[in-house]
């Protein structure tokens, strides 16, 4: 077992990731996963939509006045 600093959370984007046998843990928040989930871009596939359910890209800004 040891940290990690290449890889990050996926749940809170955090790098202080353990190192284990099959799975890797978050120092951070505590969640594990498979090492087979780890991507180069865990949220790749996420869809998010605004609070009038339009979906959102890169950059577009939200918020504010």
């Amino acid at each position: 077992m040891s940290a990690m600093s290449d890889i990050a959370c996926p749940m809170c984007e955090m790098t202080d990731v353990l190192d284990h046998d099959g799975r890797f843990e978050c120092m951070t928040c505590g969640h594990e996963w498979a090492k087979e989930a780890k991507a180069d871009a865990p949220y790749a596939d996420r869809i998010v939509k605004d609070a009038y359910g339009a979906v959102l890209a890169d950059g577009d800004i939200v918020g504010g006045e």
